[in-house]
């Protein structure tokens, strides 16, 4: 290898791979989803724009398929790109775009047209992202809730045990004895710490919040902020939270797939998750802490009935509704156009709701 040559760095794999690779990469994975068939190498060098002959291009995608990028069933019909294939193609995707100016239309005509009913608006929001990329779309609802937390206070009951009370917005309290050593703290500072995070949150965004808090490095060395931390994620995690919904809109769409037109298999699993939904909200689950647009290929989702299927989600939050959007479909999906997609469908939700 031409140590000179510029390389892709896949942080999350922990290899890298040459420009030339990654960009052929690049051009065999935009092709097969267009396609969905085996790409070969002249195809290869009129996508790529790469001066390469077809059989330096063949070189490299054997290497590549030695990596585990690319497999083929037979080698003279070319290759299709493998879940880590399309994972390090994601992961080329810096700036993925924004959607047009009539997707955007669209999407904000779905919401701004409901609002007056937040699970309504969610609905017909995940109708248009439906339509939009012909695949299934799915939201989590966090139910309606009005509960912003409005104060925190903590007092002391004997050296061992604490009640956490929680004023929201409504007027309604939120109490809960959590037992914990407390002859070292302060009171008063813990919650005035708290408050500080936590003003015109929704209990299951502190839920977050106080999660996010106690990962970082001075919290962990703070005694008196990681007390707080502790006795707020203990008083949270016995308080109700608005119940969820799950919606799916479009789960016809999975059977227009051409990659699962003939395999009865893989559309009896996804009906079945369709059917069942915990699989789907275990995955949700994931997106709805995270900040920005998680993408689970394939076997990244770590849930049964989701081979050869991909999930976009993306979390959003306002003051009286939250959860995560997202769309299912092939592990071919369009990712370059969905996932901002997603991401601005749940930028307005969480605006406009």
């Amino acid at each position: 290898m031409d140590n000179n040559v510029k390389t892709f760095f896949d942080k999350k794999a922990g290899h890298g791979l040459p420009a030339r690779s990654a960009e052929i990469l690049r051009a065999i994975v935009s092709e097969y989803i267009e396609t969905v068939t085996p790409v070969g190498s002249r195809t290869v060098a009129v996508r790529s724009g790469l001066e390469l002959s077809p059989a330096s291009i063949r070189a490299i995608m054997a290497e590549l398929e030695e990596g585990g990028y690319l497999s083929s069933r037979n080698k003279s019909a070319g290759r299709i790109p493998t879940e880590k294939g399309f994972r390090l193609y994601v992961d080329m995707l810096k700036q993925p775009g924004e959607p047009s100016s009539s997707q955007k239309e669209l999407i904000c005509s779905a919401v701004l047209g409901s609002r007056t009913a937040a699970d309504t608006a969610g609905r017909m929001a995940t109708r248009a992202l439906s339509g939009l990329t012909g695949c299934a779309a799915v939201i989590l609802s966090g139910g309606l809730t009005t509960d912003a937390i409005k104060n925190i206070k903590l007092v002391k009951v004997d050296d061992s045990s604490l009640v956490v009370m929680i004023v929201t917005t409504a007027g309604f309290v939120h109490s809960r004895l959590v037992k914990m050593d407390i002859r070292r703290l302060n009171m008063e500072k813990m919650s005035n710490y708290l408050n500080s995070i936590a003003g015109g949150l929704t209990l299951d965004a502190l839920k977050r919040r106080v999660m996010e808090e106690m990962k970082t490095e001075k919290a962990l060395y703070d005694e008196l902020m990681l007390g707080a931390l502790k006795a707020g994620e203990a008083a949270l995690n016995g308080m109700d939270t608005p119940p969820r919904d799950l919606v799916i809109e479009g789960a016809s769409n999975i059977i227009d797939q051409p990659e699962f037109k003939e395999n009865a298999e893989s559309m009896r699993r996804i009906f079945a998750a369709f059917e069942e939904k915990s699989v789907i909200l275990k995955i949700l689950d994931k997106s709805a802490g995270q900040h920005g647009t998680c993408i689970f290929i394939g076997s990244e989702c770590e849930a049964e009935g989701f081979g050869g299927f991909s999930l976009i989600a993306a979390p959003y939050e306002s003051h009286i509704f939250g959860g995560a959007i997202g769309v299912i479909g092939p592990v071919r999906m369009d990712y370059s156009s969905i996932i901002p997609l997603v991401g601005y469908t749940a930028e307005i939700l969480g605006k406009a709701v």
